[in-house]
């Protein structure tokens, strides 16, 4: 058996079997011998029991992580992350977001990111997580992401979106300002390193929209214009049900 990709299937199989957590599974793992599973399958198992003991490729918080690992080579952070949804409950309404000066869709609201406010009495798991957490391993535990099924969400109606398909030509500096691709006007500001919402959250990587320089227009689901979202890809497989069925 190898000491990096077999061991983490082992791991996985019993972090499920028993519902353990990533360490308690390693220890019993390597008192039978040395394995040397590394940062990225560290990870990953992490996520596994964050996440129940499932592999829900919906899940926002298996979202979020493919997110910084598609765009960890802009930065080195390793701090909070936050929890991530494809469609914005903050808007019940569909609508676009629409340049105020020339009028062009920039996105629409179900590419909306919310988050969770961060903690506000502290989290022995998260804390004695984030403490074990050595030699560049990333937490997935982190401050503004529950466990429970009834997350509080940030209720400051900031505008923070994924990474448009129109924004990539000009953001491969670390930070930087968005410009409307329509008139070339001031809407918003990116930093692939994140930045901090007014609730306390911090939120990487940021694409931060101004709502001074933006109009919200509700549009009906037959019209609804579509502006694509950089795809996210993984060329790592991610330990799956299937793989922990076959051990």
């Amino acid at each position: 058996m190898g000491v990096s990709r077999s061991a983490s299937v082992v791991v996985a199989y019993l972090m499920r079997r028993n519902h353990l957590s990533y360490e308690e599974a390693y220890n019993i793992v390597s008192r039978k011998r040395s394995i040397f599973p590394n940062n990225g399958f560290i990870n990953q198992l992490k996520l596994f029991h964050t996440m129940k003991w499932t592999v829900n490729r919906d899940s926002p918080l298996f979202q979020q992580y493919m997110t910084k690992r598609t765009f960890s080579v802009f930065t080195d952070y390793n701090g909070d992350l936050l929890e991530s949804q494809t469609v914005c409950q903050l808007h019940n309404t569909p609508s676009s977001f629409r340049c105020k000066k020339c009028r062009q869709v920039l996105f629409n609201s179900n590419q909306l990111r919310i988050h969770q406010k961060p903690e506000t009495t502290p989290n022995p798991l998260i804390n004695s997580t984030k403490s074990k957490n050595t030699d560049n391993v990333s937490s997935v535990l982190i401050k503004g992401v529950s466990l429970n099924n009834s997350p509080l969400q940030c209720d400051k109606n900031e505008l923070f979106c994924d990474p448009l398909e129109w924004t990539l030509h000009s953001t491969s500096d670390v930070q930087g300002k968005l410009y409307c691709p329509g008139c070339n006007a001031k809407v918003g500001s990116f930093n692939w390193c994140g930045e901090p919402c007014v609730c306390g959250t911090w939120v990487v990587p940021a694409f931060h929209f101004n709502r001074n320089h933006i109009d919200r227009v509700p549009i009906r689901s037959r019209n609804v214009i579509t502006i694509p979202s950089k795809p996210v890809e993984d060329n790592n497989s991610f330990v799956t049900n299937a793989d922990m069925n076959q051990s």
